[in-house]
């Protein structure tokens, strides 16, 4: 009789069991041959753990757009028409950088590893609580004489016990220890990453300062230039001075073989007087 109970609350609970893997194959696509058509809420996001839609036959295998991932993270409440020094560009840097956040939170739990190893140095308490439930059911015959012999038992086992680990050749220091330096390392990466972050902001601060120092300058030289060329308006290109010495008229030859024979000339008349 034992034996068949057991054997029926067997099958009752792998029965059970298979109606919940079987109920949970519903979130599947429903055909191969059609697209899987996700529950979304009203802002386009999918949930998870529930039936597909109903494919309808426009349907295709383009998820659907989720407006919340869509838009533009909060502004940190900069003001843009003020001029941040470095010191502020830092700060700011620092208090909304994600990576202080995830470097800080490992540096904390390093610290709650070790402050779990230095617990295992106290006693340890434990309390144990079992039910028991007792049933006996049968019948005893004898010839005339039928008796039933039906008994109910219940009750309850509390116990309590308490260790204390007193020598355990110094394994307990050495995890305490590791754990120690474990988060001194934490706190090390810690700092690392303020200081990285202090970099990276330092070198865009500087390149932006020397980008705009640039700009400045060429605008200065481009008026400079302005003013020179409308200062001296004679200056002309070498293409213009090119072009004013083609249209010049060549110096004819004659005059200087006049000149030439009246020296001459001037000469013979010296040489004759004396």
């Amino acid at each position: 009789m034992r034996q068949l109970r057991r054997a029926v609350v067997a099958a009752a609970w792998s029965a059970w069991l298979a109606g919940c893997a079987v109920s949970a194959i519903g979130m599947a696509p429903d055909r191969p041959d059609q697209p899987w058509v996700p529950t979304t809420t009203a802002t386009g996001e999918i949930v998870p753990g529930a039936r597909p839609s109903a494919a309808s036959p426009e349907a295709g295998y383009v998820l659907p757009a989720n407006t919340d991932l869509a838009g533009l993270p909060a502004p940190l409440g900069l003001n843009r028409g003020k001029a941040y020094s470095l010191p502020e560009l830092i700060d700011i840097a620092q208090s909304n950088n994600p990576q202080t956040r995830t470097a800080w939170n490992d540096a904390r739990n390093a610290a709650l590893v070790a402050g779990i190893a230095e617990s295992t140095y106290l006693p340890r308490l434990r309390a144990t609580t079992v039910g028991v439930y007792l049933n006996n059911q049968g019948n005893a015959s004898v010839p005339g004489l039928n008796v039933s012999t039906n008994s109910e038992a219940r009750g309850a086992i509390s116990a309590a016990s308490l260790e204390w680990l007193l020598f355990d050749f110094g394994e307990r220091a050495a995890v305490v220890e590791a754990t120690k330096q474990a988060s001194v390392i934490a706190n090390i990466a810690f700092n690392a990453t303020h200081q990285q972050i202090i970099y990276d902001v330092s070198v865009a601060f500087y390149a932006n300062a020397a980008a705009r120092a640039r700009a400045l300058q060429r605008r200065r030289n481009r008026s400079r230039t302005r003013k020179r060329w409308k200062q001296r308006p004679t200056i002309a290109t070498s293409i213009q001075l090119e072009r004013w010495l083609r249209s010049r008229k060549p110096i004819r030859r004659p005059l200087k073989r006049n000149w030439l024979s009246s020296r001459q000339t001037a000469q013979q008349r010296t040489l004759t007087s004396t």
